[in-house]
């Protein structure tokens, strides 16, 4: 398959995917559940990994409408 403006940007849109997880990760999640001690840590991490799996979700969405949309006999 080929995109319609023929440019490889699957690349690019990857390394921007790969960077949002590992900011999200490292920025807000690491934070969030630092300092934490027994049953609160959970909680935290559990809070963390909903927000987390929401936010992939939402991401692969967003992919599954590119893919639809912007790549040539992707239907």
């Amino acid at each position: 398959m080929h995109q319609c403006d023929s440019k490889d940007n699957g690349k690019h849109l990857f390394a921007y995917y790969k960077e949002i997880t590992k900011n999200y990760l490292f920025e807000v999640v690491v934070p969030h559940v630092r300092g934490q001690n027994g049953d609160t840590v959970l909680s935290a991490y559990l809070k963390s990994w909903n927000d987390f799996a929401m936010l992939t979700t939402l991401l692969q969405r967003m992919f599954v409408y590119l893919d639809r949309l912007y790549l040539k006999g992707a239907n």
